[in-house]
């Protein structure tokens, strides 16, 4: 019984593991002046996706997303700006965070409130002084 449940399990976290393509894959870009990347985000499942963007960066980065809330049809691609201007207090150097992806399907209900959850490194640098 075990082992059957195990593997219904590897089923459903493999096929919602799947139900989005994201490009690039991180966002690692010079802040000093303020910065954006552009994600494109595809929808490669059978049923339309509820997508919600945020970010979880260190104090003093202040971010933008647009949109932050979308929802794709099979097949469908959105792009998703995030942009990211630091602080002026902040120091140079190094600062990490995450974009949180979380994928929400349409009919929660047949699949007991299950949510996809992704998550992707952000390293963004101050550098005020640069030698050029």
């Amino acid at each position: 019984m075990k082992k059957l449940y195990a593997s219904f399990l590897f089923l459903l976290v493999s096929t919602l593991s799947f139900s989005m393509v994201i490009y690039p894959k991180e966002f690692q870009k010079d802040i000093t002046k303020g910065n954006y990347e552009t994600y494109s985000i595809t929808n490669d499942t059978n049923e339309i996706k509820i997508y919600k963007i945020d970010i979880d960066i260190k104090d003093g980065i202040e971010s933008k997303i647009f949109p932050k809330v979308f929802t794709l049809k099979p097949n469908e691609n959105q792009n998703v700006k995030v942009f990211l201007n630091p602080s002026s207090n902040l120091k140079d150097g190094a600062y990490t965070g995450n974009i949180l992806i979380q994928i929400i399907p349409t009919r929660i209900k047949e699949l007991n409130n299950l949510k996809l959850n992704i998550h992707m490194d952000v390293l963004a640098y101050i550098n005020k002084n640069p030698l050029i």
